[in-house]
């Protein structure tokens, strides 16, 4: 009876442990859906170095092309897209953006150095501007400021943040109910199992196989490259949604990292409790072999103990009826 309770205990933990691992992959692609690929932080990571660099190219790239049926040269728009400024203003207006906020892009310094640029080259060919040639300038100002405006706008930020904003409703219930029934399985599992390291040893299972599902998407991804040969014309645009997508892939790797670093612990634990398991056995074996000695060793001595005292009574009989059979040998040899 005890060995067919343990074998359907052993036959629901092993189901137990498969839906767990089921649903720790459910659980770890909603946490990395909702840290990575819905998160604003991630979009804002996105916009590195690289992302930086190509669109003051690109800014300074088409600056260039409208300043050309004005006369100036190129050298007017050298530093007066800083790095700096650019990382502000872009990722604020990315952050408001998300937010479905307004965000009026600050243009001061742009022209402040631009103006300034122009002054100089102007006085460098000894030109003197008229009031109709003043008024083309401050055009020409302008125009460069609508593009650094538009080039910090990335398209389609405000449809993906109202989608991402929905979807993020949904993967918070889902996260709840997901972790609900994950506690509950574990629950169950510490119920059905008598020993600890045995549920443990099940937990491992799980989260072993959760990581390989979780990791074998993205791995597979990051190998074969297909966000890389997406076709975007602008090439800043073209770098941010590329780092965009490599960093949400990134985050399901880093739990699948993080699963497979809850494993190891988890088998470390269970060496340690069987380990201490089997000495505690072996300790209680101990004690109870001494114990059972012990027993026999007084089991012994009260054996003995009433094989002497039964000795004595015989003893003691045989020499009471020898000494009455004595007395009436006596008596009767007197009589006669």
């Amino acid at each position: 009876m005890a060995k067919k309770k343990s074998k359907k205990n052993k036959i629901i933990s092993t189901i137990l442990s498969f839906l767990l691992a089921i649903f720790i992959t459910m659980f770890s692609y909603l946490i990395g859906l909702n840290f990575g690929l819905f998160n604003i932080n991630n979009f804002v990571d996105s916009m590195n170095v690289d992302f930086y660099v190509h669109m003051n190219e690109y800014i300074r790239k088409e600056a260039v092309n409208i300043a050309i049926p004005y006369g100036v040269d190129r050298s007017v728009f050298d530093n007066v897209f800083t790095m700096d400024i650019t990382s502000i203003q872009a990722s604020n207006k990315l952050r408001a953006q998300l937010k479905n906020e307004s965000y009026e892009v600050n243009t001061s310094d742009v022209k402040q150095r631009l103006y300034t640029n122009i002054d100089q080259f102007l006085s460098s060919k000894g030109y003197t501007l008229t009031a109709e040639q003043q008024t083309n300038i401050d055009s020409l100002v302008e125009k460069v400021c609508e593009i650094y405006i538009d080039a910090l706008t990335i398209p389609y930020m405000k449809q993906f943040a109202r989608i991402g904003n929905t979807f993020n409703k949904y993967i918070l219930y889902g996260i709840i109910i997901i972790f609900i029934m994950i506690v509950l399985n574990i629950v169950f599992l510490f119920l059905l199992n008598k020993y600890i390291h045995k549920c443990l040893r099940y937990i491992s299972y799980a989260t072993i196989s959760a990581s390989l599902m979780t990791a074998f998407l993205p791995i597979w991804a990051l190998i074969d490259g297909f966000y890389q040969r997406i076709y975007i014309s602008i090439e800043y645009v073209y770098t941010f949604f590329v780092n965009y997508i490599h960093n949400s892939i990134m985050i399901f790797v880093y739990i699948s990292v993080l699963l497979l670093a809850i494993s190891a612990a988890l088998i470390v634990l269970i060496w340690y409790r069987r380990k201490a398991l089997i000495a505690h056995n072996k300790e209680e074996a101990h004690r109870r072999h001494q114990q059972h000695i012990q027993r026999r060793m007084q089991e012994e001595r009260e054996l003995n103990e009433l094989i002497n005292m039964q000795k004595q009574k015989d003893s003691f009989n045989k020499d009471t009826r020898k000494e009455f059979i004595n007395y009436y040998e006596y008596d009767d040899s007197e009589d006669s």
